[in-house]
């Protein structure tokens, strides 16, 4: 399995800078040389339809050097690993009377990483996620796990603005104006909606948002040394033809709204 997304990078964008790729080849942070790619697999084909075939592969890096970190990572991953391996035993295999059909066939989901590094002590995983279970097409998804090293936990959200009730409105605005730009500049017509992005409008948080827009858990976050990467998966910014978007705002701008320098502190 393999997708690309294609997006034109930001004006500003140089460096490490998210996405021009979107399915990362498992990419290790240079900063932290002690990180390892570990691999759960599982295959298995249906008792009553051997040609239905269940194919599992996720990976994930560990050796953070934070104990509380690389269990995190591990955990979150491997429950998630032993979740879809039961979903496939309990809601895959089709019976004798469906083998062959459209309903059964092969079955896979990937998951891939790649480790930013905003500065030492802030690290983002981004795991993409592509998968095929049927249907027209495949899926893919995102999740992002961002932790703070020097205290070996989670970030929050007051990790990234102190007084989120000051900046989350012009974080927000800032968000709709590049998703406004990305539109206007990297799609065809048919996926524009000008009607949403006039010139000079207030800008709100539109109903595509609402979704990736809960910020409690960075989950959908990634910290570089630019800045801060937005992801949207398809539908959560138009229709799955649209594609999904990474939409970059610049540590300049996060803070001139309030967002903390540390993040971003060589």
């Amino acid at each position: 399995m393999g997708l690309a997304l294609w997006a034109a990078g930001p004006a500003w964008a140089q460096g490490e800078s998210v996405f021009l790729e979107l399915a990362p080849s498992n990419r290790l942070s240079s900063r932290l040389p002690g990180l390892t790619v570990r691999h759960l697999s599982h295959r298995a084909a249906g008792p009553e339809c051997p040609q239905n075939v269940l194919n599992l592969d996720f990976f994930y890096p560990q050796g953070f050097g934070r104990p509380g970190i690389d269990e995190a990572v591990a955990g979150a991953i491997t429950s998630e690993f032993e979740e879809r391996r039961d979903e496939g035993r309990d809601q895959f295999f089709c019976g004798r009377e469906l083998c062959g059909s459209a309903s059964c066939g092969l079955w896979g989901m990937e998951k891939t990483f790649a480790v930013y590094n905003s500065s030492p002590r802030f690290v983002s995983v981004l795991f993409t996620e592509e998968s095929y279970t049927g249907g027209a097409h495949g899926n893919l998804d995102f999740s992002v796990l961002n932790f703070d090293l020097e205290n070996d936990r989670p970030m929050t959200l007051t990790d990234l603005f102190p007084s989120p009730e000051k900046s989350l409105s012009a974080y927000w605005s800032h968000v709709y104006a590049e998703w406004c730009r990305n539109r206007g500049v990297n799609f065809p017509l048919h996926f524009k909606t000008e009607e949403k992005c006039k010139p000079g409008e207030s800008l709100q948080t539109p109903d595509e948002f609402q979704e990736a827009g809960q910020l409690e858990d960075l989950g959908r976050l990634i910290f570089t040394s630019l800045g801060v990467t937005l992801l949207l998966g398809p539908y959560e910014s138009g229709s799955y033809a649209s594609g999904s978007q990474a939409l970059d705002l610049p540590k300049e701008t996060l803070m001139e709204i309030g967002a903390n320098p540390a993040i971003w502190l060589e």
